[in-house]
């Protein structure tokens, strides 16, 4: 089977193929490539649309993907715009909040015990599944922010998931 290593973006690759399975990492290229590489995946992905092919090269390289479309385009017979056209449309939303700087760890802290009754992974801040999307909370690595980013069927829900995520920063901040 085929592993598919995913960011932010589950609900695009969870309907793919078959017999597949995703495994999650963290944020970024370099820790998508040593998972890849870590557990022998088939492909890497990451939500800014970054895929890496192993059996080319354990980066992203946006060559060896167009390749890989126009192979596909081959053995399907069909033009890209058709192949998109069979894919699931999924919407998302983007937000942040400036936090002080000395409350950044008491407010992951305090999200954490917020959501553990959730169905949520904890792999790079927190992410809540609900039944048609996501939300994912997370602090900047570089600034003292914390983004929210959400994902749903229609881009109304998408918008609703985030004003949902960004209400759970905002209650957990209350907290203080």
């Amino acid at each position: 089977p085929t592993d598919f290593i995913v960011l932010s973006n589950s609900t695009t690759f969870s309907g793919l193929g078959s017999g597949g399975t995703i495994d999650w990492t963290v944020v970024g290229s370099v820790d998508v490539s040593h998972r890849v590489g870590e557990i022998g995946a088939d492909l890497g992905g990451e939500e800014n649309g970054g895929v890496f092919y192993p059996p080319h090269q354990s980066v992203r390289d946006g060559s060896m993907t167009s390749a890989l479309l126009v192979d596909i385009m081959v053995k399907e017979g069909k033009s890209l715009s058709e192949l998109v056209q069979e894919l699931p449309v999924y919407y998302t939303t983007k937000r942040k909040m400036k936090i002080p700087v000395e409350k950044m760890e008491f407010l992951m802290t305090t999200l954490l015990d917020m959501t553990k009754d959730q169905n949520r992974i904890t792999i790079d801040g927190i992410k809540i599944f609900r039944d048609t999307g996501w939300i994912l909370i997370r602090p900047s690595g570089t600034e003292p922010i914390y983004r929210c980013f959400s994902e749903g069927p229609t881009q109304e829900e998408s918008d609703m998931l985030c004003d949902e995520g960004m209400l759970l920063i905002k209650n957990a901040l209350t907290q203080s």
